[in-house]
């Protein structure tokens, strides 16, 4: 089936045996699918869009009819320097984030089989927030005296932005 088209086919099965007799099974329907001899991998942690506080041990498992010979993930599409994981259908990557800027980080992930058959990718991003926002009042001194309504001033700043003020 290796010389067909992808899509489906109508079968017929015969089988002869030694006395002559014919059997004649179907007809039956198979689809071909060149992709389906892919690896396939899945990321379990982190989950889309997931807020990570410290360091992150990546998570994932990765299937193939042949068998899983590595898993590679692309962190921030760095196309040219992939990392490779531990393990192969059960695999995981422990990554440092203490270099990262804060912000939405991204990771892609591909199987290679034991034939050197790379799988498609899949992705998911996640969002790396250590730090608290920061802030600063600039009108006002510490310890000052006040009374009635008053109009602070200063400055709020965080690495994943500033949603509200209150």
């Amino acid at each position: 089936m290796e010389s067909k088209k992808a899509g489906k086919y109508n079968i017929m099965i015969t089988a002869q045996d030694l006395g002559g007799n014919v059997y004649v099974e179907g007809p039956h329907n198979i689809w071909v699918d060149p992709n389906s001899d892919l690896p396939v991998c899945g990321i379990t942690n982190p989950y889309p869009e997931m807020r990570v506080v410290g360091n992150l041990n990546i998570v994932g498992t990765c299937v193939d009819d042949d068998a899983v010979q590595y898993v590679e993930l692309i962190l921030d599409g760095n196309t040219e320097a992939p990392v490779r994981a531990n393990g192969k259908e059960f695999w995981s990557y422990f990554l440092n984030t203490e270099g990262l800027p804060e912000g939405k980080h991204t990771i892609e992930v591909y199987g290679v089989d034991v034939n050197g058959l790379k799988g498609n990718s899949v992705k998911t991003s996640w969002i790396l927030d250590r730090n608290k926002p920061v802030t600063e009042v600039k009108n006002i001194g510490i310890g000052a005296i006040i009374s009635g309504n008053v109009s602070l001033q200063g400055l709020i700043s965080d690495g994943n932005g500033i949603a509200s003020m209150n």
